[in-house]
């Protein structure tokens, strides 16, 4: 039986860290410095938890009247299981919940398939966040 949890800004975040530090500082070298930022703090985090260990997190924050997904991710042994789509379904939904018109995200180059079939689509220039290749993507919500 899968838990979703939800937390804002700092509250309960040592397991949205411990997922996010298992996945992007230690499977894709990103620093730490650069992991951790000041949006943590204003954020609306996600986590599953399966058999009560936290497995997969994302964050839905606003930003001038902008909403944006990010820091997606699951641990390398819980992949495949669902839990990713999970994560992006809970996340469209509490951005349409609280009035998101559209949601930005930053894609990694290799997880913009991912992103596609939730409807997002891809937009600008290749960019780079922490060295590795980023394109930003937005859903239109619709009605």
């Amino acid at each position: 039986m899968v838990e979703i949890r939800w937390t804002e800004g700092l509250d309960s975040f040592d397991e949205v860290y411990q997922v996010r530090k298992e996945v992007f500082i230690g499977e894709q070298d990103i620093p730490e410095e650069l992991e951790i930022d000041e949006i943590d703090s204003i954020a609306t985090h996600i986590t599953l938890f399966d058999k009560n260990k936290p497995v997969a997190t994302g964050r839905l924050y606003k930003r001038n009247d902008t909403y944006y997904i990010g820091r997606v991710c699951v641990l390398s042994n819980s992949r495949d299981q669902g839990f990713g789509r999970l994560v992006m379904k809970e996340l469209i939904e509490r951005g349409k919940h609280e009035g998101a018109i559209e949601i930005h995200l930053s894609s990694q180059i290799q997880a913009m398939g991912f992103y596609r079939k939730f409807g997002f689509c891809e937009y600008g220039k290749i960019h780079y966040d922490a060295g590795i290749a980023h394109m930003w993507m937005r859903r239109y919500m619709g009605k």
